[in-house]
């Protein structure tokens, strides 16, 4: 939006720092046939904390319809 370059990574900074506030992150305790879904327009996310010995399966799944904005 021509911002100086200064100013925008200063905005940048604000918004990623608000971004990952605790009060605004969610961290799934899995169980035994949990299943988990997200919109990857709306969010950021993060595998962390996997152990080595559990499988993880991920599927994907792309839906056609409005855009999110």
């Amino acid at each position: 939006v021509g911002l100086p370059e200064d100013e925008s990574r200063a905005l940048l900074d604000e918004l990623f720092a608000h971004s990952v506030r605790p009060e605004h992150l969610y961290r799934h305790v899995w169980r035994e046939r949990d299943l988990l879904f997200w919109d990857n327009r709306s969010l950021m996310h993060l595998a962390a904390g996997t152990p080595d010995h559990l499988r993880r399966k991920l599927h994907r799944t792309t839906i056609e319809g409005d855009s999110p904005f």
